[in-house]
């Protein structure tokens, strides 16, 4: 016990404990198979084979970014730790109970994931001279930045202003709001469905319903991108400078915020909100988060959703320990079902697209004909659900879909390469309250490669948008701090 909690804190690496007690591991996997998953003699070797992809990987993602020192997580090893919850070890049950034609080429794209993604974090550590040291002086170094100028205020007003503004818009173009109709009408399962379609998916133009406008991608942003990072960067200002001004934006930029992304009942904004403020936390903080910190935190991601999955989602009205299982089940075992109805309709009920999935964004902003996947998946899988249904699935899918396991093992190196790539970018800046903004965002944005697309995670859930937002802050405050000091000089010139 002592060796395992020392692992933990770093202070005994992962790997010389795993090679110490390598024999008794394997032998805990064919216990494991044996005694709980024993079903078919395939199924048993296809565990007990997994074990030493499993002790590979481990050691790769140990080498590469120290995945299991939890003082000091980064942006690959979130989401590494979170892909064995949510995928990996789901994964097993999925291929158990299922029996359609790609449980195959659906458990090789799971496990080759953990060999190719780290090879693609390895490679990029190699390329540009990154070790492990790197991570530890940033976790451990001081914030780089003093109490914020004017200048930072007047940005962050100008950008606060135009969130809040829009809001306001959007909610008087409403005639329902749905959490507000939820909270008087809980239970309403089908009305409730309609509304959170109605009230944010279908303003979409793609589906060029009456309601639809190209204020969408606006609207779209403001939740995945401009309050969450607006918000961690009040918080930061509020905590270098202690002062009333930052907290009242901090308090006014939360509660719209947040309000914003729940307005829907959609359950994943609020909970990514959230997260990314905790995430924020945690690397202010250099690592150390007290025990009831993270309790409150925890208690405040997740109760938003168990509060939509009671009051709109449950059925014959759920108690409460219906409501926890049916939350837990969503964040494990449902994001490797959805990843497996890609394998099962890709080929054998539908060719592979050759890069209609990936490129879809690119397709959309040309007008060219393209492939909404996650559209097609959901009415395969609920050909009576609503029609603007979204079945989104981890990072595999889409490169299955579009090339098969040559686009899996590539895929999987690349995705490596852009999460590893990142994180070296923003840990080798200044840390600052944007850096670490920006940081934390990519944690969240990445966590969602669990979940989601390549490509939807490059566009959608914000890393590209965020680069952007970043240097247009940047910009701004130069701009408004270059007129500050013309007005400075020309003040000074004209004193007698």
């Amino acid at each position: 016990m002592y060796e395992m909690k020392t692992s933990l804190k770093g202070e005994q690496p992962m790997m010389d404990l795993l090679k110490e007690n390598l024999p008794a591991f394997i032998l805990y996997m064919a216990a494991l198979c044996t005694v709980v998953f024993f079903s078919t003699a395939e199924f048993s070797l296809i565990l007990i084979g997994s074990a030493p992809v499993f002790v590979l990987s481990i050691y790769l993602m140990q080498e590469a970014v120290s995945a299991f020192n939890i003082a000091q997580l980064t942006i690959p090893a979130f989401w590494y730790l979170t892909y064995l919850v949510m995928i990996y070890f789901p994964s097993f049950f999925v291929f158990h109970d299922l029996t359609g034609p790609g449980r195959h080429a659906y458990l090789f794209a799971v496990q080759s994931a953990m060999i190719t993604v780290p090879l693609g974090i390895l490679a990029v550590n190699r390329w540009c001279g990154f070790d492990k040291e790197s991570i530890n002086a940033y976790f451990t170094g001081p914030i780089q930045e003093q109490a914020p100028r004017g200048e930072k205020l007047i940005v962050y007003t100008l950008f606060l202003s135009f969130a809040v503004a829009s809001v306001w818009v959007y909610l008087a173009s409403l005639e329902t709001i749905p959490l507000l109709y939820m909270l008087q009408h809980p239970g309403e399962v089908e009305r409730l469905i309609v509304l959170r379609e109605e009230s944010f998916k279908l303003l979409d133009p793609r589906w060029g319903g009456s309601g639809s406008t190209p204020v969408f991608y606006i609207y779209l942003f403001l939740r995945t991108l401009v309050f969450p990072f607006l918000i961690m960067v009040s918080l930061g200002y509020l905590l270098i400078s202690r002062n009333g001004r930052w907290l009242f934006l901090f308090l006014v930029t939360s509660v719209t915020g947040i309000f914003y992304a729940a307005s829907s009942i959609a359950r994943a904004p609020v909970a990514a909100i959230v997260l990314r403020v905790a995430f924020f936390l945690y690397v202010f903080k250099q690592g150390r988060l007290g025990k009831k910190t993270i309790a409150v935190l925890l208690a405040c991601m997740l109760m938003f959703p168990f509060v939509v999955t009671k009051m709109a989602y449950g059925v014959g009205g759920m108690d409460l320990l219906d409501t926890m299982k049916k939350v837990a089940v969503r964040l494990t075992y449902t994001p490797a079902a959805d990843l497996y109805d890609y394998f099962e309709i890709f080929p054998a009920h539908h060719d592979y697209l050759y890069g209609q999935a990936l490129l879809k964004p690119v397709l959309v902003a040309l007008g060219s004909d393209h492939f909404y996947i996650e559209n097609y998946v959901y009415k395969y899988r609920y050909p009576t659900g609503v029609a603007s249904g979204h079945s989104n699935a981890a990072f595999q899918s889409n490169l299955h879909a579009d090339f098969g396991v040559v686009g899996v093992l590539l895929g999987g190196f690349l995705v490596g390469i852009l999460m590893q790539g990142i994180q070296i970018y923003i840990l080798r800046r200044e840390k600052t309250v944007l850096n670490i903004a920006l940081y934390s965002f990519m944690v969240y944005a990445f966590w969602v490669l669990n979940m989601g697309s390549v490509t939807s995670v490059l566009f959608v859930n914000g890393v590209i948008p965020v680069l952007l937002l970043v240097l247009l802050f940047n910009g701004m405050e130069r701009l408004f701090g270059f007129v500050t000091y013309l007005r400075k000089a020309d003040a000074g010139r004209s004193m007698p």
